[in-house]
């Protein structure tokens, strides 16, 4: 009888199975009773352990997700994950909420060649109404009135953003259904998994001056039109500067980006924008100046296109070394990689993160 009762007192260890593997529990040979299954919680921060009717989770000091603030780390929000405002190595996530665009003119930009000018050539050859007709677009239609919004998710020790930090691009759903009120700045978002595993990029705010800086950095953008959700944007030599919320966006857009993009402006002949860069366009009070792409992406010259049939669609495209590459999608051909110089100005709106779209 002693020998029964003592085998009944018994605790099990139970593994948290290394790499988020589980390890079933299972009763020994003679234990009067029928323990759970397993009682493996999948956090390598519990010590996990099985009696006959219930499991137990002990906290494991100094690790993160314990749900304890400990020394190394910023926050513990008892998890070990990501995009929920306190990241899978405890650090702050600090989200915002892209609001508006502005298309800047040319006298506004970046030196992206170095050579001590302004490049910003959309600026320059596109008219103050052109400019403004596709920063209300983008703004009232791509930003405000779609089921995505673009979020920006900073992961830092300080959420003030005083210090370095680390920048990703990610699309993102409101946990509201059907609420589209997205610049409260108390409002929460999902993320989606269109951009994870998420590209981060190396940031920091000396005396308050948010600034990143990318070679490359391809964004989603929501949509309202041709696309049921979002597009990506390919932005070459960018950079990202300014005091929160308003943000000076610098770079290079490649023409393919502006080529998976209907033309919307009004009466303007040519399916795509590129079409409409390319070829110019003058309708009433609208002016675009015909424009080839003026940053040298890939180094081998710069790439010209071309409407060989006069329908206002690109049907030609020659790379920087010459070679010709034919038909109305030869902008997507991975030899056509140079791109447009542009500015903006941006606005972006504090933004609370939710975790993974579930």
């Amino acid at each position: 009888m002693l020998r029964f009762a003592l085998i009944g007192a018994i605790v099990i260890g139970c593994s948290d199975g290394g790499g988020g593997m589980a390890t079933p529990d299972a009763a020994p040979d003679g234990l009067a009773c029928t323990p759970p299954a397993s009682c493996d919680d999948q956090n390598t921060c519990t010590a996990d352990s099985v009696t006959c009717s219930t499991c137990q989770h002990m906290p494991v000091a100094n690790c993160c997700g314990n749900g304890m603030v400990e020394a190394g780390e910023d926050c513990d929000d008892g998890n070990q994950q990501d995009f929920d405002g306190c990241s899978s190595d405890c650090q702050y996530e600090v989200g915002f909420v892209l609001k508006t665009i502005t298309v800047l003119d040319g006298t506004q930009g970046c030196d992206l060649t170095g050579d001590g000018v302004i490049d910003n050539i959309f600026g320059t050859n596109a008219n103050a109404p052109t400019r403004q007709t596709l920063s209300d677009l983008m703004t009232n239609n791509n930003l405000a009135h779609v089921e995505f919004v673009q979020l920006w998710r900073v992961r830092t020790h300080d959420p003030t953003l005083a210090g370095p930090f680390e920048l990703s691009f990610l699309l993102g759903k409101d946990t509201v259904p059907a609420s589209m009120n997205y610049f409260t700045g108390q409002d929460q978002f999902y993320v989606l998994p269109n951009d994870l595993p998420a590209v981060e990029f190396a940031g920091a705010s000396p005396n308050g001056v948010f600034t990143v800086v990318a070679d490359k950095t391809v964004i989603d953008m929501p949509w309202i039109w041709y696309r049921p959700d979002h597009f990506p944007l390919d932005i070459r030599r960018a950079s990202y500067t300014g005091t929160v919320p308003n943000i000076r966006l610098c770079g290079a857009l490649t023409a393919a980006s502006w080529h998976q993009l209907p033309n919307l402006l009004p009466g303007a002949e040519g399916a795509t924008l590129l079409d409409l860069f390319v070829l110019g366009t003058q309708i009433v009070a609208y002016r675009l100046d015909p424009t080839q792409p003026d940053i040298d992406v890939d180094g081998d010259g710069l790439e010209t296109f071309a409407d060989t049939d006069g329908d206002h669609r690109i049907d030609l495209c020659t790379d920087g070394n010459g070679a010709q590459i034919q038909g109305t999608d030869c902008p997507f051909d991975p030899r056509i990689a140079d791109a447009y110089s542009e500015a903006f100005d941006l606005e972006i709106v504090p933004a609370k993160l939710a975790g993974k779209s579930p």
